[in-house]
């Protein structure tokens, strides 16, 4: 196993969070970035700070309002979480809390901070819960779970753009 440090490949034992490298019995070479559990089964990332921008969007209570078609950009801090991609699911819900249906974002996370842009094509009522995305990051084997607060959303028709 080789480790990404100083700007070079060197054969070392690597430490949380950095490049490294190995070859697969099979010849390829396989670039990663080592999440060092520890004594835990799993490393839990706590989202902070998160934002929600877009021309309309207002917050109303804990519920996010944006007229439907709206692009909006939500941000959050990930300390811990190592560049990559994170596919994220966006439940359409009734009652605010049962899915009938869910949409799927890819996020960014790039030195520390996840990126998620998109918007709703549909008016209604959109969750994004870290029991699901939890849900999905344990089916896939991730090496980490995601600690936030629910994000809702009210997506409505814009009677100023008679949106339909």
């Amino acid at each position: 196993m080789e480790v990404y440090r100083n700007n070079k490949w060197i054969n070392a034992t690597p430490t949380h969070n950095e490049r490294v490298r190995e070859q697969e019995s099979s010849g390829a070479i396989v670039e990663y970035t080592f999440i060092d559990r520890g004594n835990s089964s799993e490393l839990i990332i706590k989202l902070s700070n998160t934002i929600v921008t877009s021309p309309n969007a207002k917050k109303i209570g804990a519920i996010w309002w944006l007229p439907k078609d709206e692009p909006f950009t939500i941000t959050a801090n990930a300390e811990g979480l190592p560049d990559s991609e994170l596919m994220v699911m966006v439940e359409r819900v009734i009652n605010a809390t049962q899915p009938i249906d869910d949409i799927r974002f890819v996020a960014n996370i790039q030195n520390g901070q996840i990126t998620m842009q998109g918007k709703f094509e549909q008016s209604g009522n959109y969750i994004i819960t870290a029991e699901r995305l939890n849900a999905g990051l344990e089916r896939i084997g991730a090496p980490f779970r995601l600690a936030f607060e629910k994000l809702e959303f009210d997506a409505y028709v814009d009677p100023a753009n008679n949106a339909v």
